[in-house]
């Protein structure tokens, strides 16, 4: 792995109310981005899969992941 981060734990997606929704082709991706804390669902405990990212949510998560690569 060029990075060094770990793209390996895989939380299972229970807590959220609409894990359901998330496609089979991001499941392995999604579950790492919450196993990492670059994800943590909003209030409602939904990631809300289908939706568009905006700006801030987007800027948040590239914030995490690049605070992580800098450890």
């Amino acid at each position: 792995n060029v990075t060094g981060v770990q793209t390996c734990a895989l939380p299972i997606l229970s807590g959220f109310t609409d894990a359901a929704a998330v496609s089979s082709w991001a499941l392995n991706d999604m579950k790492w981005a919450v196993a990492e804390h670059l994800l943590y669902g909003d209030t409602n405990s939904r990631l809300n899969p289908t939706n568009n990212a905006t700006r801030a949510e987007a800027a948040a998560i590239l914030q995490r992941f690049a605070t992580r690569l800098a450890k």
